[in-house]
């Protein structure tokens, strides 16, 4: 009798070679890591306000739980991988001054503490990548955002897991992928990337069904993914707003999202796409339905009952890359943008490429900010600004 395809589970990057299908990841490649490098000023605003949150975060922690804080950023998946606390904190803290001096990989690094902090609080029992935070120092954590950031309380955190748990976005997620238990160095989707400007995260590679990977032009990474809704929710909660994630699908209970709002969220979702896929952690398939309900936009309305479907039974065939990459360009500076746009997609990758910051950072050298240096600045909290002090949206 023969194998049901949908066990049977194969890499991505090894079975979805076709020529389109390389294409749409050479698009959305370019796209995150311009945007990474050189992000527009409504990104950067949003970047520095997400920074500002987690420097008053980190000092709200008791010092024994500040390794655990940044335990997956710095952990061997991570992507500051090998490095010291003060290493990451540093790269926050360029990112917080918004002056033009923090570089790509100082906001991969904000993004990713991001995620964590959105998970710590959502706590659905993840550990990929958690192996250096004791569970014990879970609750000081949680406590600690809630003190800066109390938008983001339990009733909300649970508003944002019925929107965006991998489980709601990815119905069918657990029958359809399996991991490895190998870490591999990646940059970019389908490791296909091939700049120096981001350093290698090596998470486990995710294997997904034949059957999906077999049918689906979009390029997929890891499944469907509620990291969106998690690092958005950071997000939105320190730009002040008291309905972080959730305000777009609940505008008309809540007022809608308009003027400042709407680019902050926009700005917001950029940004963690642009780090979910210049890492290679998310393709923007997998992205898409996290971040369409962040705009307020369900994208199963009016398809009926959604079943087991997800994003790329409805924007599988270059939709998802379309909307994310426009996304991701719109909140570029101009100049990046045009740069981005020149670059030629290509259809090849090398096996052995070497890549530099990979290399640096599993040395444990990890100059976060090589490429652009900015004025030294200290670490008084003058330089920070007050998460309290910024207008709130009700």
């Amino acid at each position: 009798m023969p194998t049901d395809p949908k066990k049977l589970h194969d890499i991505p990057r090894l079975r979805q070679t076709g020529d389109r299908t390389r294409e749409l990841v050479s698009q959305q490649n370019n796209a995150a890591e311009a945007l990474l490098s050189n992000p527009g000023p409504r990104a950067r605003a949003s970047a520095s306000m997400t920074a500002q949150a987690i420097t008053q975060i980190y000092r709200e922690v008791p010092a024994s739980h500040r390794g655990g804080l940044l335990a997956r950023v710095a952990g061997p998946q991570g992507v500051a991988k090998g490095t010291s606390n003060g290493a990451v904190i540093a790269a926050v803290h360029r990112v917080s001054r918004n002056d033009g001096s923090a570089g790509a990989r100082d906001h991969a690094v904000v993004q990713s503490i991001a995620g964590d902090l959105g998970a710590a609080l959502t706590d659905t029992g993840a550990t990929t990548g958690m192996e250096g935070r004791p569970p014990y120092q879970l609750p000081g954590i949680q406590a600690a955002i809630a003190r800066v950031l109390p938008s983001l309380h339990h009733t909300q955190m649970e508003r944002v897991k019925a929107l965006s748990d991998s489980g709601v976005v990815g119905p069918a997620k657990k029958e359809e992928r399996s991991r490895t238990q190998e870490l591999v160095g990646r940059m970019g989707i389908h490791d296909m990337s091939e700049t120096t400007l981001l350093a290698k995260a090596s998470p486990q590679e995710a294997k997904i069904s034949r059957d999906k990977l077999d049918r689906v032009i979009e390029p997929l990474q890891g499944h469907m993914s509620g990291s969106p809704g998690e690092i958005t929710a950071i997000a939105d909660a320190a730009a002040g707003d008291r309905r972080p994630f959730t305000r777009g699908m609940e505008g008309r209970h809540v007022g809608p999202l308009t003027g400042g709002s709407r680019a902050q969220t926009e700005a917001a979702s950029a940004l963690a796409s642009a780090f979910l896929i210049g890492q290679g952690f998310h393709s923007a398939v997998e992205v898409y339905e996290s971040v369409k309900k962040h705009q307020g936009e369900d994208i199963f309305q009016g398809r009926g009952d959604r079943g087991k479907r997800d994003a790329s039974d409805v924007a599988g065939n270059g939709e998802a890359t379309a909307f994310i990459s426009d996304l991701m360009k719109r909140h570029t500076a101009p100049e990046t943008r045009e740069i981005a746009a020149s670059l030629k997609p290509s259809v090849s990758v090398s096996s052995t490429r070497s890549n530099s910051a990979g290399t640096l950072a599993k040395e444990g050298i990890f100059p976060i900010t090589p490429e652009r240096p900015g004025p030294h600045r200290g670490t008084d909290s003058k330089h920070y600004g007050s998460i309290e002090s910024r207008p709130r949206w009700h």
